[in-house]
């Protein structure tokens, strides 16, 4: 995805936060599609280690399932990582109707879930965490895309205060 946003505005820089195994991989496509010079990669366990920081946007697309018993901490380190006035964005599953609903998300779960994890995110878990790390406004809606409806959640830090 920050291969696609980047290709599109050449004023724009990014990093790519991922595991440790995988950035090897994600360094490969960086190069492939010419971005070396635009985008990093930073591979670690974003639960409990550092995130980086200096940034205007941090967009989290299922993902934060695994921080899923620690949300308000998760959020929080990404709220610390913003520059003021940064915007963070999360894309995820929200399920409804006692985990029953959208039916997409509780098939997608469904293994996890029989193993005794459970990593699904109910409607509103992260907005609420986004309104308990400080951010001045958070706004959620729904995103249908060709694989079902997913939950969208923009919340906005303060800006700097002029002194």
């Amino acid at each position: 995805m920050g291969i696609a946003v980047l290709a599109r505005h050449p004023s724009m820089e990014a990093v790519v936060f991922d595991q440790p195994a995988v950035v090897n991989v994600t360094e490969e496509f960086i190069a492939e599609y010419g971005l070396s010079d635009r985008m990093t990669t930073i591979g670690g366990d974003y639960l409990n280690g550092p995130i980086g920081g200096g940034y205007d946007l941090v967009l989290a697309s299922c993902t934060l399932n695994f921080a899923r018993d620690c949300m308000d901490k998760m959020v929080k380190k990404i709220y610390d990582a913003l520059n003021p006035g940064g915007v963070f964005v999360s894309l995820h599953d929200g399920m409804c109707d006692e985990g029953t609903a959208p039916v997409v998300h509780v098939l997608n779960m469904m293994s996890s879930a029989l193993s005794g994890y459970n990593c699904s995110l109910r409607k509103g878990l992260i907005a609420n965490a986004m309104l308990n790390a400080g951010f001045r406004s958070v706004r959620s809606q729904p995103v249908r895309l060709d694989v079902g409806l997913f939950d969208m959640d923009i919340a906005r830090k303060a800006p700097r205060t002029e002194d």
